[in-house]
């Protein structure tokens, strides 16, 4: 807890980092423009998506280590999984972000990092984090078991859910510390997505066959290739179904929030123009060798 209260409520004190790292924190996703944080059910009383969680427990980091978080996270995170791209922030080779309607949007430099939205960095680096997290580099065995550890059931009907009491919890998707799981017929997939505007991000790993598939892209519609790469990567054997009607987050969980996929051909596959002629890295990845995609023919750059 920070030597100063972050919030005048007493039920602050019952927030751990577990419970921050599972969103169960009570935050909302933001907090309100004139600056308030409440905390809307008693932590860990049940899941609701919080970035306000994650700048909170920065903050604690910062308190403990006495260090910025760019800093701490470039010593104990980045270097030890050979990282040398990843930044809290951006620079020269930062891409341009596309909305729907194909314009080009402008970037917004953080003044200072986040660990909830700044973090800047390559298709191919973050595929290493997550070989790292896969293969337990610079984790404990113990650790690397926490993560996997299912913590809350989620509501597929509900991500921001301060407001909402769950309506009907899956039997097969929850969240573990820092990552979806997806856990079914003794199977375990882990996942998450990003959404930064304009830039959109998706990753599903396979601790069991230690391999994956992160996807980057800098255009406002790009979570539309985000279920028909993830089928492809199944069907080519880089990662394994979850079930064998092929269900995955995208169709339990997307679907449910109304966030569309864009349209297949009659093979499967997606369809180029779903991105609007944009930047799209795709990294699978399965032990120790990688493998990249570029459509288009635009430079790899950071999202």
């Amino acid at each position: 807890m920070l030597p100063k209260p972050y919030i005048p409520y007493e039920r602050v004190g019952k927030i751990t980092a577990r419970l921050v790292l599972s969103h169960r924190t009570g935050f909302p996703n933001w907090r309100g423009d004139d600056g308030s944080l409440p905390i809307y059910f008693s932590p860990g009383e049940r899941f609701s998506y919080s970035r306000e969680g994650y700048i909170y427990l920065q903050n604690v980091v910062e308190q403990i280590t006495g260090k910025p978080l760019n800093v701490y996270m470039d010593e104990v995170v980045f270097q030890a999984v050979g990282d040398d791209e990843q930044q809290l922030g951006f620079d020269s080779l930062t891409v341009t972000g596309y909305d729907s309607k194909g314009a080009p949007g402008e970037l917004e430099k953080p003044k200072e990092a986040g660990a909830a939205s700044s973090l800047n960095t390559t298709a191919r680096d973050y595929a290493l984090f997550v070989d790292a997290v896969l293969n337990g580099k610079g984790l404990s065995s113990s650790v690397l078991s926490q993560m996997e550890t299912l913590e809350i059931a989620l509501d597929p009907t509900c991500r921001i859910c301060v407001k909402q009491e769950p309506k009907e919890l899956s039997k097969t998707l929850f969240w573990g510390l820092g990552w979806g799981i997806q856990s079914e017929h003794k199977s375990v997939m882990l996942w998450h997505w990003g959404d930064n505007g304009v830039f959109k991000t998706f990753v599903m790993a396979d601790p069991a066959r230690k391999s994956g598939v992160v996807m980057f892209a800098n255009g406002e519609d790009a979570l539309n290739v985000a279920k028909p790469i993830i089928d492809t990567a199944i069907e080519a054997g880089w990662i394994q179904a979850p079930s064998a009607t092929g269900l995955i987050l995208a169709d339990q969980y997307f679907t449910k929030l109304k966030v569309p996929y864009g349209r297949k051909s009659s093979a499967g596959a997606f369809q180029p123009r779903d991105l609007r002629g944009r930047a799209l890295s795709i990294m699978a990845m399965s032990s120790s060798w990688f493998w990249e995609k570029r459509l288009r023919s635009w430079p790899l750059g950071r999202y």
